[in-house]
């Protein structure tokens, strides 16, 4: 006897609802993150945060001199700024890639000058002042000298200057065991012009009478 089919029982499953984030959050976010970022700057004004390399970084005067990676705000550092960050117990910018270590001229800004404003306004203007040099540095600088000229061409002038005045300057002839000669007259032309000769006029006949 042949047995029927089985059949199974489809079930479906109501749709997951999704909660929509409200337009804008992520944005919202940014700029609250940038706003308290800015609160560390208000000490010296004028400070600008952008987003960066996966962080953000701070500007003024279009130079960036700080900038906010891993949570932690770090300033741009030259040998005698960086010296003065170790006294603070500050560490710098470091990480490690696929291929290398690198540290970056930029330094943590200090614990003690996240409560000490007249600190925090010294350290952010000290940084300021070093992105400033380093831009100086780095901007072509024109030259007002003259021109150079070659090797070739600065020999070429001074054999002409030692010829003219060679030239110039009469020889000793007492150092030479010769007299000094006469003066003598200046010597005709080698081609002397000719006069020009008078035109010969032939003798007036006397009138036949």
């Amino acid at each position: 006897m042949a047995r029927a089919p089985r059949t199974r029982a489809l079930t479906t499953r109501a749709p997951t609802a999704r909660v929509a984030k409200p337009a804008g959050a992520a944005a919202e976010g940014g700029a609250s993150a940038s706003d308290d970022l800015l609160e560390q700057f208000a000490v010296i004004g004028g400070a600008e945060v952008r987003r960066m390399f996966g962080g953000r970084g701070v500007f003024r005067d279009g130079l960036m001199f700080a900038l906010q990676a891993r949570g932690e705000l770090f300033l741009k550092v030259d040998p005698a700024f960086a010296e003065r960050m170790a006294g603070l117990g500050s560490s710098p910018f470091h990480y490690v890639s696929s291929t290398r270590e690198v540290t970056l001229p930029y330094w943590r800004l200090p614990d003690e000058a996240l409560d000490d404003d007249d600190l925090r306004r010294d350290l952010l203007l000290q940084a300021l002042a070093v992105a400033h040099a380093a831009a100086a540095r780095k901007a072509p600088k024109s030259s007002g000298r003259a021109p150079k000229t070659s090797a070739k061409a600065t020999t070429s002038t001074k054999a002409r200057s030692a010829e003219t005045e060679a030239l110039s300057t009469p020889p000793d002839f007492d150092a030479l065991g010769l007299a000094e000669p006469a003066s003598a007259p200046d010597a005709a032309p080698a081609r002397a012009r000719r006069a020009p000769k008078a035109a010969s006029v032939p003798p007036r006949r006397p009138p036949r009478t």
